[in-house]
């Protein structure tokens, strides 16, 4: 359940493609480019449901805070999102960042914030779809499926 919660924070996907070189005598190998985030995906997104095996969950059973009412998550064409929790007031009781990558309707995020401090990078993987301002996003944990959907 703690990954399915770090992947909500996570809703979105980056690859950061780097080729180091040890040297000058090393060969220098063309790297894929990334591929860029398709425009829908892109925007500010407001949590509105979940569900774990076909059945609807309480939102605050996502959260990583007890007094947040509402998720928020941002997601920016440089392929890096940002998300964050509310309480009842609009006061930030979570956030966390990082990076979003996509090859296709398949999507990988890793959280490399959280709260403003750097955290060890944890990815979560999964499938999106977005249907007018409606995003879904689908992740298979065990056994598991939770479909996390957000409205623009």
């Amino acid at each position: 359940m703690q990954l399915l919660r770090i992947t909500l924070n996570l809703v979105v996907l980056v690859a950061l493609l780097a080729c180091l070189a040890c040297g000058d005598d090393d060969p220098v190998a063309s790297l894929p480019q990334a591929q860029p985030l398709p425009s829908e995906l892109v925007g500010t997104w407001d949590l509105t449901s979940w569900f774990l095996n076909d059945q609807i969950q309480p939102l605050a059973d996502l959260f990583n805070h007890q007094s947040s009412v509402s998720g928020t998550m941002t997601i920016d064409s440089n392929r890096t999102y940002s998300s964050w929790e509310l309480d009842g007031s609009d006061n930030v009781t979570f956030s966390d960042s990082g990076s979003l990558t996509v090859s296709g309707n398949k999507f990988t995020l890793t959280t490399t914030m959280e709260n403003g401090s750097p955290v060890p990078p944890e990815s979560s993987s999964g499938t999106w779809a977005v249907n007018g301002d409606q995003l879904m996003m689908t992740l298979v944990f065990d056994s598991e499926t939770a479909v996390i959907t957000f409205t623009k």
